[in-house]
C-alpha cells in the first residue's frame, strides 16, 4: 500500500523525540549521581572533621592532666590572657586545635572572643571569678576539626581546681629533733607535735584564708593565715618528754623563737581555747587556739587521713609507668624499674641528680616517681632514699614524689618542687633538703636543716597529675 504523503518523516521526528527524552533522563540522572556524591562526600568530610575535633580535644585534656599548662595560665584564659592552647595537630587525612578559656554559663556570650584582646577583661563572662586557686571554676575547651573542605567544632565544660589533695604539710604527728624552717605554709597534724620550739614559721600561708581555719562569722575568705602549726592532739614545746604543752596560755607567744616574733599566736591544739589578745610582732590574733579532730577533716575536705584514691593512685601510676620512674620495691633485693617507659637498672641506692642529669636524666619538665612496696609489710621501716632537685616552678618544672607502703628520706641539699606523698610511711628530713610545695605522710621526723614552703609560683602552678579537672560531655558549638 502507499503510504499517505502527510506521514512522511514521522519516524524520524520519534526517533529524534525520543532521544532528546533519553538525554534529559541521563543527564538529570548524572546530576543526581554527582550531586548525591558531593553531598556523601560532604557527609564524609564532616564526620571526619568532628571525629578530628573530638581526637583534639581528647588530646588537650590528657595534656592538661598530664603536663599541664599551669594553673595561672589557665585561671586568666581568654580573659587577662590568651587562651590556652595546643599546637595543630595532624590526625589522618585532617587536622585538629583546641583551646581553653574561661566560661561563663550566664554571660552572652559564655566564652572570650578570640583572638584575645586586652579590653577582654572587662567582660561580663571575665567579670565575678574567684581568685583563688582552691576554688573550682568552670573553663571551655574548643576543638575544631578539618577534613578537606569541611570543618566541624565542638565544647566541653571543665571543672577544675587547684589540687585533689590540700596544700601544705598534712600528717598524722610529727617529731622534731633538728631546726627545720616552714616559709608561708602550714601545718596540719592529726595526732601530736613534739618539739615546737625547733620549728620556725615565717610568713603568710600561700593557700589557706582566715575563714578556711576559722569558719565564723566575720572571718575574711581572701585574706590568708599566718604560717602556723595546727594539731587535733597536743602541741608540745620540747622533743624529748611530754612535758612543755604549748596551750595553755591561750595565747602562747613564745613557743616560736627561732622564727617570726609572736607568730604562734596562730598556733591551734586540742588543748587551746579563746584567744582575746596578741602577741607582739603579730597584727591582730586568732578568734581561738583550739583545733580539732573535725577542723583537721573540713579544711583537708576529706573524713579521712588525706590520701590519694585508688583511681588516683592509678592515674598517677601509669604516668610514673609511660614517662615518668616506676619502681616495684621487693623487701630484699634490687627493685624492678621503668624510666620513660623503658627497663632502668637502678640499683635500689639514693635517688641523685638535677633537672636532666643524673637518675631524673631524660625526664620531662613535669615528671612522676612511683614507688610500691609490697601490702602487708611495714611501711615504717622502709624507705626511698632521695637526693635529687627537680628545677624551679619558675623553669616550669616539677615532680610528683609518690610512695606506697614505704617513706621517703630527704637527704643532702637537694630541692623539689612539687609534691612528697607517703600516706603509710615516714618523710623523713636528714639534711638540708628544700620542699617548695606540699607534704602528705603518716608520720614526719624532723633531723636536719630542710626547709618547706609555698610560693605563690607553686600555687598557681601545682602540679599537673595532681589538679583537678573534671570535663563534661561535649557538644557541636557550629551547627
Amino acid at each position: 500500500m502507499r503510504r499517505v504523503a502527510g506521514e512522511r518523516g514521522v519516524a524520524m521526528i520519534t526517533v529524534l523525540l525520543i532521544g532528546a527524552v533519553l538525554t534529559v533522563v541521563s543527564t538529570s540522572a548524572g546530576f543526581m549521581a554527582v550531586r548525591n556524591l558531593r553531598a556523601t562526600t560532604s557527609d564524609g568530610q564532616g564526620s571526619k572533621a568532628v571525629a578530628y575535633a573530638e581526637a583534639g580535644l581528647e588530646r588537650f585534656l590528657n595534656d592538661l592532666r598530664s603536663s599541664g599548662f599551669g594553673l595561672a595560665n589557665v585561671m586568666a584564659a581568654g580573659c587577662t590572657g590568651p587562651a590556652v592552647s595546643l599546637p595543630a595537630g595532624i590526625v589522618g587525612d585532617g587536622s585538629y586545635n583546641a583551646e581553653l578559656t574561661v566560661y561563663n554559663p550566664a554571660a552572652n556570650p559564655p566564652v572570650p572572643p578570640s583572638p584575645w584582646v586586652a579590653s577582654n577583661a572587662s567582660l561580663p563572662v571575665c567579670q565575678g571569678r574567684s581568685t583563688s586557686s582552691s576554688v573550682p571554676q568552670l573553663y571551655a575547651v574548643t576543638a575544631t576539626g578539618t577534613a578537606g573542605t569541611a570543618s566541624r567544632a565542638i565544647r566541653s565544660v571543665v571543672r577544675i581546681a587547684g589540687s585533689k589533695l590540700p596544700v601544705g604539710v598534712w600528717v598524722n604527728s610529727i617529731d622534731a629533733n633538728g631546726n627545720p624552717d616552714f616559709a608561708n605554709i602550714s601545718v596540719f597534724s592529726r595526732s601530736d607535735i613534739l618539739g615546737r620550739t625547733k620549728l620556725a614559721f615565717t610568713g603568710t600561708d600561700r593557700y589557706y584564708t582566715m575563714y578556711d581555719v576559722y569558719p565564723f562569722p566575720g572571718q575574711s575568705t581572701t585574706v590568708k593565715i599566718p604560717a602556723a602549726a595546727h594539731s587535733a592532739g597536743s602541741i608540745y614545746t620540747t622533743q624529748n618528754s611530754r612535758k612543755g604543752v604549748e596551750h595553755p596560755p591561750n595565747p602562747n607567744c613564745t613557743a616560736n623563737p627561732r622564727g617570726t616574733a609572736g607568730q604562734s599566736l596562730w598556733d591551734g591544739s586540742s588543748t587551746g581555747g579563746t584567744v582575746t589578745a596578741g602577741c607582739a610582732g603579730q597584727s591582730g590574733y586568732p578568734p581561738t587556739s583550739r583545733f580539732t579532730l573535725d577542723d583537721f577533716y573540713r579544711i583537708a575536705g576529706r573524713s579521712t587521713m588525706p590520701q590519694l584514691t585508688d583511681a588516683e593512685n592509678a592515674a598517677l601510676k601509669a604516668m610514673a609507668q609511660g614517662s615518668g620512674i616506676y619502681c616495684s620495691m621487693p623487701v630484699s633485693g634490687s627493685p624492678a624499674c621503668t624510666k620513660n617507659g623503658a627497663t632502668w637498672n637502678w640499683g635500689g641506692g639514693t635517688i641523685t641528680g638535677g633537672p636532666g642529669s643524673g637518675d631524673l636524666l631524660g625526664l620531662p619538665a613535669n615528671w612522676v616517681a612511683y614507688f610500691e612496696y609490697p601490702v602487708n609489710t611495714n611501711p615504717l621501716a622502709q624507705d626511698i632514699k632521695w637526693n635529687a632537685s627537680t628545677g624551679t616552678c619558675e623553669q616550669g618544672m616539677s615532680g610528683v614524689i609518690v610512695v606506697r607502703n614505704g617513706g621517703v628520706t630527704l637527704r643532702g641539699g637537694g630541692q623539689v618542687n612539687g609534691n612528697v606523698v607517703a600516706p603509710e610511711g615516714v618523710v623523713d628530713s636528714a639534711g638540708g633538703f628544700t620542699v617548695t610545695g606540699s607534704v602528705i605522710a603518716r608520720e614526719m621526723r624532723l633531723r636536719g636543716t630542710a626547709r618547706f614552703e609555698l610560693t605563690d609560683c607553686y600555687v598557681q602552678n601545682i602540679p599537673a597529675p595532681l589538679m583537678s579537672v573534671s570535663a563534661g560531655r561535649w557538644s557541636e558549638v557550629d551547627r
